[in-house]
C-alpha cells in the first residue's frame, strides 16, 4: 500500500540513482527460456556440424527443479529435446550461482547455469571445447517477464 520494494541485496551493491531491473519468476517462463537457450545452441551447434554434445555440467538454483516444476529433470530433458539425443548430464544445485553480467561475475539466484563439453575435434570454434549459456535475464535480452524502474 506504501508503494515501497524491499530488496534483499548487500548495501555496498546499490548507489543512489542505480538502475535496477526486476524479473517475474515464474515455472513457465524459466522453462521456455531454458528451452529456447538449448534449442539456439542445438541450432548452432547443427549447423557448425558438431552435433549433441559429449556431455554437460548443470548447476541449478535450489529453488528449481522439483520445487519449481514439481517434478524432477525437466531441464536435462529440455536438453535431450533439442539435442534430439540423450546427453549425460552431471551436476548439483546451490544457493547461489556465480556467472557473467557483462564483463563482471555476480551472484545469482533462481538460475541454471550449464557447460557443454566435447571432444575438441567436435567443437563449434576450436579454441574452445566448453560452451556455456547462463539462464538470467539482461538488459540486451528483454523478456514480458522483465520490468525496468527508473
Amino acid at each position: 500500500q506504501s508503494g515501497a520494494i524491499q530488496l534483499d541485496v548487500a548495501p555496498e551493491l546499490l548507489s543512489e540513482g542505480m538502475r535496477l531491473q526486476l524479473h517475474a519468476f515464474t515455472k513457465q517462463g524459466a522453462i521456455d527460456e531454458f528451452r529456447a537457450h538449448a534449442q539456439r545452441l542445438a541450432g548452432i551447434h547443427a549447423k557448425a556440424g558438431v552435433g549433441a554434445p559429449a556431455g554437460a555440467m548443470l548447476v541449478s538454483c535450489l529453488g528449481r527443479g522439483r520445487y519449481l516444476y514439481g517434478e524432477p529433470n525437466v531441464e536435462t530433458a529440455a536438453l535431450a529435446a533439442a539435442y534430439a539425443s540423450d546427453v549425460p548430464v552431471a551436476g548439483f544445485f546451490a544457493g547461489g550461482e556465480i556467472g557473467p553480467v557483462g564483463y563482471r561475475s555476480y551472484t545469482h539466484s533462481f538460475t541454471s547455469s550449464l557447460a557443454l563439453f566435447r571432444p575438441r575435434e567436435r567443437a563449434a570454434c576450436s579454441e574452445f571445447t566448453c560452451e556455456t549459456f547462463r539462464l538470467y535475464y539482461s538488459e540486451d535480452t528483454l523478456s514480458p517477464q522483465t520490468r525496468h524502474l527508473a
